[in-house]
C-alpha cells in the first residue's frame, strides 16, 4: 500500500515566532520605559515581566519540547502503528468568555489504530501533529473511520500523558 506522508515532526516541526516577539517587543518596552523614564518604574516591571513570562511560556518552553521530540525520534523511540482508524470522534468544550465577547471554543480530536489511542488537542504548543487547520472547527487533514493510515509516535513517558504523533502518513486513493 503506498502512503502520503503528511506531517513529519523532523522536516515540519517548527516553533511559531509570532508570540515569542510579541515577549521580546514587551521586553523591549518595558527596559526603554525604564531607562528614559524612571518615574514609570512599576509599569516598566510590569512589562518586563509579561515579556518574560511570553518569551519563555511560548517560545523557550515550545522549542526545547520540538528539540526533546526530534532528539528522541534520532534515537529511535518512535513506535510505528498501520492500519484502518477507529472510533474516531471530534469533541469541543465551551471556553469561558468574558462579557460581551465571541464564543470561543477548544477542539479536540480522538481516534485509535492498531489498539493505540490518540488524543489530538487543536491549538496546543507541543511538538508533533495536533491537525488543526483553523480555529473554527476545520482540520488540516480530514480523518475518518476506516481510512488506512501509518502513524509513527512516542509512547507516554514523565512529561506527556498520551500518545504523541511525531510523523503522519495516509493511505493514497486506489
Amino acid at each position: 500500500m503506498h502512503y502520503t506522508l503528511i506531517y513529519d515532526v523532523v522536516r515540519d516541526g517548527r516553533v511559531g515566532l509570532v508570540f515569542p516577539s510579541l515577549g521580546v517587543a514587551l521586553l523591549v518596552v518595558g527596559i526603554g520605559m525604564r531607562m528614559l523614564w524612571p518615574r514609570s518604574m512599576l509599569f516598566s516591571i510590569f512589562l518586563i515581566l509579561v515579556g518574560l513570562f511570553t518569551l519563555v511560556a511560548a517560545g523557550a518552553l515550545p522549542w526545547w519540547d520540538d528539540h526533546r521530540a526530534k532528539a528522541a525520534v534520532h534515537r529511535g523511540e518512535a513506535k510505528m502503528v498501520e492500519g484502518p482508524v477507529n472510533d474516531w470522534r471530534l469533541t469541543r468544550s465551551r471556553q469561558a468568555r468574558s462579557k460581551g465577547s465571541k464564543v470561543h471554543y477548544n477542539y479536540f480530536e480522538h481516534f485509535t489504530v492498531g489498539g493505540v489511542a490518540f488524543h489530538l488537542t487543536w491549538g496546543n504548543l507541543e511538538a508533533g501533529f495536533n491537525n488543526q487547520g483553523s480555529d473554527d472547527g476545520k482540520q488540516h487533514t480530514r480523518i475518518a473511520d476506516g481510512d488506512n493510515v501509518r502513524i509513527w509516535y512516542l509512547p507516554p513517558d514523565k512529561l506527556i500523558s498520551t500518545p504523541r504523533i511525531v510523523r503522519f502518513e495516509t493511505a493514497a486513493a486506489p
